[in-house]
């Protein structure tokens, strides 16, 4: 079986997987292919392909950078990819395709692409990716990457880049893609050379995931379709569990607030989704009322006896005057944004896996670690209290 390849925009027909697109089966012959048939990509007819390959691939080398690429992500749990295909992207895109395990879903627009990929990272915990070419697709994700950047979320970018001999002024949608996202990502880097592929992914993987960010790497035309051995590479082993439980004696200490104020409210945050089944037993126990930030507006159902509403400009009384009398107010994941106005003048136990957001407030107890570690372990200290009197918006 032969590859032939568009001269006009660098599409690859592979006779041992046909075109699906234009129904033409595996198997097919490009000799066999009709003499209308016309590119499906730039509708280029049949005289503008040329031989690329024919017979099996080298020894070492029956993947391309590409696959190697999808291959990795798909190692890593990434079985989404949103984006927009485009000329300088094509060898990625098709690299998709021939998997069962990942699925392409096209957008309307490359900033649809991240911001779709940022809301698969908070909603589910999992890792997406967003592909789109050089240039100007690049540059669209910018506002969809900003909201994963502000909000924390783990996101991959994946652009294509010009060719390498076209880089630098004068090239066909070419601009400095390492340059352009450096100050929204966590890892930024381009694939120059084949090698480096596994090492420049694994480190974007790594500080996506670990950095809570998003991670930008950009792959020339030319190199996405380069031969590339995985065993060629260096690999570096996934992550492990990334529950954080802070120390036993950190947890006695926000357990003596809880004992010596006697007025707990709970405010949960988005950084307690989805851990709404821990929140609510934490309430149970403490017989406390449970307010939410605006972000975090509905991780806690409206019918959980002991919700009381959102705390904040758009939010309810009743939030507000719970939130100033709380003693203490216990923070699950809350960012400390100008919308809600957390009271500052509170004592406090904040409970956070970003620990620059720790220490807030003038008497606080800092708890670093996930709700999702922590709140099991510290309920089970805290002393069960009796039913407290009734606090404004409780239900009788």
């Amino acid at each position: 079986m032969a590859r032939w390849r568009c001269q006009v925009c660098g599409y690859v027909y592979d006779e041992a997987l046909g075109e699906k697109a234009t129904g033409i089966p595996a198997g097919t012959r490009f000799s066999d292919l009709p003499p209308d048939w016309l590119c499906p990509v730039c509708q280029a007819g049949k005289d503008s392909f040329v031989l690329l390959e024919e017979g099996p691939p080298p020894a070492g080398a029956a993947t391309t950078v590409s696959d190697v690429i999808m291959a990795n992500l798909a190692l890593w749990g990434v079985s989404l990819v949103f984006g927009i295909p485009g000329t300088s992207s094509l060898g990625l895109v098709d690299a998709v395709r021939k998997r069962s395990d990942m699925r392409y879903i096209v957008v309307r627009h490359e900033e649809n692409a991240a911001m779709a990929a940022s809301a698969w990272n908070k909603l589910t915990g999992g890792l997406a990716a967003c592909l789109t070419i050089a240039g100007p697709g690049a540059t669209n994700l910018a506002t969809g990457l900003y909201d994963a950047k502000e909000d924390s979320a783990s996101v991959i970018s994946l652009n294509g880049q010009v060719e390498m001999q076209y880089t630098g002024p004068g090239g066909f949608q070419e601009i400095d893609q390492d340059a352009f996202f450096r100050p929204v990502t966590v890892f930024n880097n381009t694939v120059a050379d084949p090698k480096m592929t596994v090492t420049i992914l694994e480190k974007a993987l790594r500080l996506a995931v670990l950095g809570r960010g998003v991670s930008q790497v950009s792959v020339p035309n030319d190199v996405q379709k380069e031969p590339l051995a995985a065993a060629s590479c260096r690999r570096e082993t996934c992550i492990p569990d990334q529950n954080i439980l802070p120390p036993e004696k950190e947890l006695l200490r926000a357990a003596e607030l809880v004992a010596r104020g006697g007025k707990p409210v709970i405010l949960a945050g988005w950084g307690a989704f989805p851990d709404t089944g821990l929140v609510s037993a934490l309430a149970e126990n403490l017989r406390a009322p449970i307010i939410t930030t605006f972000r975090a507006k509905g991780i806690v159902p409206d019918d959980n006896p002991w919700f009381v509403s959102v705390l904040g400009t758009v939010g309810m009384p009743e939030a507000r005057a719970l939130a100033q009398q709380a003693d203490p107010l216990i923070c699950l994941g809350v960012g400390f944004s100008k919308q809600t106005n957390v009271p500052l003048d509170r004592p406090m136990v904040q409970v956070d896996l970003d620990p620059v957001k720790l220490g807030k407030g003038t008497s606080s107890v800092s708890l670093w670690g996930n709700c999702h570690a922590v709140l099991p372990t510290w309920t089970a200290m805290l002393a069960p209290r009796e039913t407290p009197e009734p606090f404004p918006g409780s239900r009788p």
